[in-house]
């Protein structure tokens, strides 16, 4: 499956339009635009979470994968930096997840909630996994 972004005026009228390959169980979950016009798409591909960063014109800036298996909410801070939210686990087992990356997506900190095999607490901290 395939990831089409199709950016119009604000009429309607066609402006750009892209499509993008990243294996057949690719999709796309979450669009956000910037303060800077910067177009961010969080997905899921290959059992793992995308985020996609493109410019004004849909040129890509840069893809990084990460190792959760559900797809984020994405959210620019006042500081740049990106809040992230959604799920990590598989199955029914499905922990919910609290990030943040820097501009570039690399994670400064990711934590899941409600780890069932963690601890008695419900909370597991993890080191950034993306350098």
């Amino acid at each position: 499956m395939s990831i089409f972004i199709l950016k119009t005026d604000k009429n309607g009228k066609e402006l750009w339009r892209k499509k993008y390959d990243y294996g057949s169980s690719s999709r796309a979950v979450n669009v956000t635009i910037t303060k800077k016009g910067k177009i961010l798409i969080s997905g899921i591909a290959s059992n793992n979470s995308f985020l996609m960063k493109l410019d004004s014109i849909g040129r890509r800036i840069w893809y990084k994968t990460y190792p959760y298996e559900g797809a984020f909410d994405i959210h620019e801070m006042p500081n740049t930096n990106l809040y992230i939210s959604g799920y990590y686990g598989i199955d029914i087992h499905e922990d919910a997840l609290i990030g943040i990356l820097d501009s570039a997506g690399n994670e400064i900190i990711a934590n899941n909630y409600g780890d069932y095999l963690a601890n008695s607490s419900g909370v597991s901290r993890r080191e950034p996994v993306v350098q």
